[in-house]
């Protein structure tokens, strides 16, 4: 697999190029600390301490990782296989495998930041929303729904109107 050393977007072996970036592909393993970026490569990062930040798909470690990117934050998503107990496996059940976006424990601040802004840039692109900061409580008997702001009691958990999903009280 090559990366393109600025955008870090995966290519297969047999690409040269990033069309966006116009920069050559490298290896993932040859990928240091680049000038242009001043990010820090896989292995750079990995000798410092760092903290799991988002454990999920490959997906979305990848699209969490852009953002990070963008802001000249050093992340690398990781592979992670979950245990499986052949014992309680039932049919058809298979070892699933996790990514993880590592990021060091001193840059958490900073990925917060990011992140925030990132949200709030993409709710004024969109021209619509608003970053909510209240916290909901789901035992209240009736709660506005933060996406389309109708207000009434959760049917299993959803919003009645618009069907986004909220969490089961229990």
């Amino acid at each position: 697999m090559k990366i393109c050393p600025r955008c870090r977007e995966e290519y297969l072996d047999t690409i040269i190029s990033c069309s966006p970036c116009q920069e050559e592909l490298v290896r993932e393993q040859d990928v240091h600390i680049s000038a242009k970026t001043g990010l820090l490569s896989k292995e750079e990062l990995l000798s410092h301490e760092t903290v799991a930040l988002l454990e999920g798909s490959l997906d979305s470690c990848r699209e969490l990782e852009k953002t990070l990117t963008k802001a000249k934050i050093s992340s690398a998503v990781y592979p992670k296989t979950l245990s499986c107990d052949d014992n309680a496996a039932t049919l058809g059940a298979s070892c699933s495998l996790k990514y993880m976006l590592l990021v060091r424990v001193d840059d958490v601040q900073a990925c917060q930041e990011a992140l925030h802004g990132s949200f709030t840039e993409q709710i004024a692109r969109e021209g619509k929303g608003r970053f909510i900061a209240d916290t909901i409580n789901l035992e209240d008997t009736e709660i506005q729904c933060p996406a389309c702001g109708h207000q009434a009691a959760l049917n299993q958990g959803e919003c009645v109107s618009c069907g986004l999903f909220l969490g089961e009280v229990g």
